[in-house]
């Protein structure tokens, strides 16, 4: 099972709820997988697109001693799993609060306040916590900062510098607003299609609500949580995944 994160986060966002998996489900690995431009991926020219880091994952399987027989993707990562299963079979593929949907770039969400923040920073920062407190003024929450600051990176002289290109993180943004891949719910060559939406998350809207294909290879949880399912009901999400989908 191949652990995607989402847009500016790790693979190390992952790490406990795939612990939880493979300790529920012995039969299975867990790989856990920096997207390109992100974590320690190497830095790239481009494409920065969806597809392309699709691609990217399916170059991994030569790397590895078992087949990818399973993809978990939350938010932008949930689109490159779906994107890969429309070429790679599949057993289980699990979307964690991510709309298939293309999504209008005139409607800023948090992602675009952090960003804005980011570029507003002056880098390098003294410490971790410097680097928080100053985006707590720009009005990103303390959690959030912390979680940001995954991706600082240490100088000799203990300065922290931001560790990843904005520019391509606003490409691969972009992109992934402009792809709509509900079509793929029904070509796609996973198995069983396992959608978790959090309802106090504002990715999912009613009208996408009533896209989703009523097929029996598809099923759709709700939890009560919002878009960070992981971290807000990490106990809900690993009761899901630790028995195999009945469709």
């Amino acid at each position: 099972m191949v652990f995607l994160h989402g847009i500016l986060g790790t693979k190390n966002n992952w790490r406990s709820i795939a612990r939880a998996f493979t300790a529920a489900r012995p039969e299975w690995a867990a790989l856990l997988v920096d997207l390109p431009e992100h974590g320690d991926a190497p830095r790239t020219h481009g494409p920065h697109t969806v597809e392309a880091c699709a691609r990217a994952i399916g170059a991994l399987e030569t790397h590895v001693e078992a087949p990818i027989r399973g993809m978990l993707g939350h938010s932008f990562g949930g689109k490159v799993a779906l994107t890969y299963s429309e070429t790679h079979s599949l057993d289980e593929l699990w979307l964690i609060d991510s709309n298939p949907a293309a999504s209008s770039p005139n409607t800023p969400g948090l992602t675009d306040k952090v960003i804005r923040a980011l570029r507003s920073v002056v880098f390098p920062v003294n410490s971790t916590e410097a680097f928080v407190a100053e985006l707590k003024a720009l009005g990103i929450a303390t959690a959030v900062g912390h979680w940001l600051a995954m991706n600082l990176r240490s100088s000799e002289n203990g300065q922290k510098h931001w560790g990843l290109n904005l520019d391509a993180i606003d490409a691969l943004i972009a992109d992934y607003r402009a792809q709509d891949l509900f079509p793929v719910l029904e070509t796609s060559k996973a198995s069983c299609i396992q959608v978790v939406i959090g309802d106090r998350s504002e990715v999912w809207q009613e009208a996408d609500l009533k896209r989703l294909p009523q097929t029996a290879h598809l099923k759709c949880h709700r939890l009560d949580t919002g878009h960070w399912v992981h971290v807000e009901a990490p106990e809900d999400l690993s009761l899901l995944l630790a028995s195999p989908p009945r469709m």
